[in-house]
Parts: C-alpha cells; structure tokens; sequence
C-alpha cells in the first residue's frame, strides 16, 4: 500500500491520499452506465471489409469505425492469457515497473506491475491510477501477443530515425472508472484500440467541433474535479442538456471484448472504463 499511496501522492499532488474517494463514485451504481451506441457510428467484420475499402470508406473518408474478428487468433485474447493470475506468476511480467500517470513536472511515475494488479483488485478511488505506457510492448512476452492488422501496416513515422521517433504503441491497463479526458492525438495521427477484457465508453467529437463544446469545461462546477469520470458523470450531461442531445455533434458508444476502434486523425475522444 505504502508503493501505491507514493504514487498517488506523485500523480495527484493536489489531493490527500485519502481525498481520491472523497465522491464516492465506487458506491455510485450509475457511474458506470452503459449509453445507447450511436445510430450514426459503424460496425465492420474483419472478414467482410477489405484493406481497399477500409482505407476508402474510413481513412480516407475520416470516419470512425468499429471492427470485430481481428482479435481472434492474439495470444492475448486466448482465455485467461493476461488475466491479473498469470501476470502475478510471470517473474518477467510482475516485476516489469509501468507508467501510471505523470508528477507535476511530467515525469512518468512507475510501480511493479504485481502492485498495480494487487491495487486494481481492491481499489475504491473515485478516479483511479491508469496505466498507459508504450515500453512493455517493445519487447517479450506482451510484444509477441498481439499481431498489427492489415489494415494498420503501412506506419508513415517509420521514415524517422528510432530516437526521434513518439511513442506510438500503448499498453492500457485500466481500473474501474479510469479513463482518459477528451482529447485529439498529437501530429494528427490516427489510431486503433484493441480490447481484450473489461468495457470502454466511448465518445467521439468531429474535428471541426469546438474546444470548448469537446471538452465541456464550461460545464464543471465550481470545486468540481475533471477527471474522465466527472466528465462523463457531470459536465457530460449538461452539456447535452444546454444544446439539446439530438444537436450535439458526438458519437457514443461502449466497446466490447474483442472489438478495436479506429479513431482518424484530429477527431476529438475520451474514454471512461467501466471495468477492471
């Protein structure tokens, strides 16, 4: 507890260790609501949607798409692969220090994965620490999990040298209520999102819509925090009352195991976890 309670104090250096479930939201049964999927939103199976169509009616045309089946055959979506278990017994995995947030300078604060699972299994904070972090998946055991699909392979940042080049993979361990704020993805990169376990609410914004309506920060009340889940629980909801649901520009949407989103370049999104 001592690890986790260091790295709260680190990514959340406004906060009291015991001010993280000051809300409640742990005991709150509507925090973590489903939302209807967007009639305007598009589902594909991998088996009918060709790497032609795909780059023509999604990439080129800049449009948001779920695909399902490309998952099927990832060693991390066999049963139990990544299961919290597993990890704990792989001596590589459990020692493995993952970034679970940034100081207030902007440096990574890391834990072992063995205490994060440990922290995942019982926490009750109202926003979570999150792990979001590109090294595991350049190399071992996660590296060799998953396959890039086709769709993906052509990666116009490979002309960069190494060094020069972002972080552009991610491996996404996320609690209960975690999640990540309304944002666009920096050099107007597009990007995919496989999940393997647990649910993601999802909300798109296209890119010409304003910062201040994609991000609702209007919308929070004074003494309010602005985690993902306050935006989804609080500023979300009257943000649709004040311009009326029907004419707010966004796509929702919760995303199974299985499934992997595109999101294009530029289009405003943020994610809320709705389990471990």
């Amino acid at each position: 507890r001592r690890v986790v309670d260091r790295a709260k104090k680190r990514a959340r250096s406004d906060l009291e260790v015991a001010e993280w479930s000051v809300r409640g939201y742990a005991w709150d049964l509507r925090a973590l609501d489903e939302v209807p999927t967007s009639k305007s939103l598009a589902f594909e199976r991998a088996d009918e949607l060709s790497v032609e169509r795909f780059r023509r009616e999604y990439e080129a045309a800049s449009r948001p798409v779920v695909i399902t089946g490309l998952l099927e055959n990832w060693a991390a979506s066999k049963p139990g692969a990544l299961a919290s278990e597993r990890l704990l017994r792989h001596h590589e995995l459990r020692h493995l220090r993952v970034r679970c947030g940034e100081d207030d300078d902007g440096n990574a604060v890391r834990i072992k994965l063995k205490y994060f699972l440990r922290y995942m299994a019982t926490q009750r904070d109202d926003s979570p620490l999150y792990v979001f972090d590109p090294k595991p998946l350049s190399g071992g055991l996660l590296a060799r999990s998953y396959e890039v699909p086709e769709y993906f392979s052509t990666d116009m940042l490979d002309v960069l040298p190494s060094k020069r080049r972002p972080p552009h993979m991610w491996f996404l361990i996320g609690p209960k209520r975690s999640g990540s704020n309304v944002h666009t993805d920096p050099l107007h990169t597009s990007a995919w999102n496989a999940l393997i376990s647990g649910r993601k609410r999802w909300i798109f914004f296209p890119p010409d819509t304003p910062r201040q309506i994609a991000k609702a920060k209007a919308y929070f009340k004074e003494g309010e925090d602005d985690e993902p889940i306050d935006y989804f629980k609080l500023a979300l909801p009257r943000l649709k009352r004040a311009y009326g649901e029907a004419s707010l520009p966004c796509i929702e949407f919760v995303q199974r195991p299985g499934e992997l989103v595109y999101v294009p370049g530029g289009w405003w999104h943020g994610v809320l976890n709705l389990d471990d």
